[in-house]
């Protein structure tokens, strides 16, 4: 595996048709980390219904300013679905807890950016979803071959301003393809 292959982080994962576990149907996956102990990555396309941001932080007793905020909480994955992750521009960050995504975006996992969120002074845009994606080592890879997803650009704009139910046409849109054309790319590589 070369190096060039390894470092999917701060790209996003697009499904396609050949994608054939449902819980990532349409799915769009920003990479988190990816190198050869394997992969990981926050869905950024499915919002939780009946769920808020203001009432995680209230229940995990943090207050401040922005708390009553409606923020939406995202489905990030099927692992670790009790846990929180946070991303987010990078005008917080935390050496024990925060991992630089790419330039300008962090991905935090503790308590301590859930305060920062309530505060007065959060990052400029973050999102907040419980659970991830990840992939053992070769994993992603066997799926990549296989077509089962596409590879975009993760920008800001497809991340934190694009509506979720439009961020899977935007990011096929971003490399020049069409939904109704995904049929043909089905097919093993």
């Amino acid at each position: 595996m070369s190096d060039e292959t390894l470092n999917l982080s701060g790209q996003v994962l697009v499904a396609t048709p050949a994608m054939g576990d449902p819980r990532f149907h349409r799915a769009v996956i920003l990479m988190c980390l990816h190198d050869r102990d394997g992969a990981m990555g926050v869905v950024i396309n499915a919002i939780q219904s009946g769920v808020n941001l203001g009432q995680i932080l209230e229940q995990s007793g943090v207050a401040g300013p922005n708390v009553a905020l409606p923020r939406p909480v995202y489905n990030g994955g099927p692992v670790a679905r009790e846990r929180g992750f946070v991303l987010h521009s990078d005008e917080f960050f935390s050496l024990e807890s925060s991992i630089r995504v790419r330039e300008g975006l962090t991905l935090t996992s503790t308590k301590d950016i859930l305060i920062n969120l309530a505060s007065d002074t959060p990052p400029q845009r973050a999102m907040f979803s419980l659970g991830y994606a990840g992939w053992s080592p070769g994993q992603l890879e066997t799926e990549l071959a296989m077509n089962a997803w596409l590879t975009s650009e993760g920008t800001d704009e497809l991340i934190f301003n694009t509506p979720a139910e439009k961020i899977w046409e935007a990011a096929l849109a971003q490399i020049g393809i069409k939904p109704e054309q995904l049929s043909m790319l089905s097919g093993s590589a």
